[in-house]
């Protein structure tokens, strides 16, 4: 993976080459630093949609997946293959084995890199703080790392009080 050369912290997406005074200069930037210099990433939602669908054909099927159906929209998992459109955000969780290939094939990684606006930023930040610490916490205790299992438990309860002051 190549990163960014301005950020050097995300994935490069575009790959740009100025020349200027008979000098040629490549850059690789992410998607957040190419917005700085006027550049757009992104796909038309129905491109994004066919590229998901194909995946999906891509996969064998299951015998019972006609019957999948998420618990909160009622989207089967049929639907989902031939539309390439998930119904809702619990499509994901009830979905989660069959649709963490596609997308690790389509992202890279089933974790959210991209951007999040100003007003969700310190609670988003915040919260995925909190889930990091919380699988440390878990294997300091497995480990019997009981006084970093307590540094971690109040760093925890730290960062839950100041959610609640917002």
């Amino acid at each position: 993976m190549i990163l960014c050369d301005e950020c050097k912290h995300n994935p490069a997406t575009i790959h740009r080459t100025i020349i200027s005074n008979g000098e040629k200069k490549e850059q690789r930037l992410c998607a957040v630093c190419a917005a700085q210099y006027g550049y757009s990433v992104s796909f038309p939602t129905s491109s994004i949609n066919n590229i998901l669908s194909g995946l999906f054909n891509m996969q064998q099927k299951q015998p019972d997946e006609t019957e999948l159906k998420c618990s909160r929209c009622g989207r089967t998992l049929e639907a989902i293959k031939k539309t390439g459109q998930i119904g809702c955000s619990l499509c994901y969780k009830d979905f989660s084995k069959e649709l963490e290939p596609v997308l690790r094939r389509v992202q890279g990684r089933m974790e959210h890199t991209g951007g999040i606006p100003d007003t969700l930023s310190e609670d988003y930040k915040r919260n995925k703080e909190i889930s990091k610490l919380k699988k440390l916490l878990d294997e300091a205790v497995q480990l019997e790392q009981y006084e970093q299992a307590a540094v971690l438990r109040d760093r925890i309860a730290e960062l839950k009080n100041e959610a609640a002051l917002g």
